[in-house]
């Protein structure tokens, strides 16, 4: 009976060990990859687009995320396109500085499903629907904080 005793911490310490060496790889590896400009927290842009596709939109409308990756098209003052991702993603701000087509950016904010008229009325501004029509339907974030120029 001792030996089962000191058997089993150790092979409790070796599966903690295992545990938290298999987190420590997936967390390393969760910043890879060719679609970003640098960290991402809880989602990244194509895990997004994704669960839209897939019908499971609900899981991450209204979670806050922060996404990292290229800016690919500037819209309007309030709205620009990241790039990098399968399919664009679109970010609008109301009160922050628009970034420049090409920088890096990390974009804070929360998802949300882009209905144009809804997009228009939290702008408070008047949005040229032709520019905003390939995103009805699809994910996009309303930015909190925008950080630029970031690196890879």
């Amino acid at each position: 009976m001792p030996a089962s005793r000191c058997t089993r911490p150790r092979a409790r310490r070796g599966a903690l060990v295992c545990a938290a060496g298999l987190l420590a790889a997936t967390t390393a590896l969760a910043g890879c990859g060719d679609d970003t400009s640098g960290a991402e927290t809880g989602w990244d842009v194509n895990e997004v687009q994704r669960a839209f596709e897939e019908g499971e939109a609900q899981s991450v409308t209204g979670e806050t995320v922060t996404l990292s990756a290229d800016v690919d098209e500037v819209l309007s003052p309030s709205a620009f396109v990241l790039g990098g991702a399968d399919k664009p993603f679109l970010v609008v701000e109301k009160d922050l500085p628009p970034p420049d087509e090409g920088d890096g950016v990390r974009v804070t904010g929360t998802v949300h499903e882009f209905e144009f008229a809804q997009v228009q009325e939290r702008l408070d501004a008047q949005l040229s629907r032709p520019l905003y029509e390939r995103f009805e339907g699809m994910p996009y974030l309303m930015a909190e904080k925008i950080e630029e120029d970031i690196e890879e």
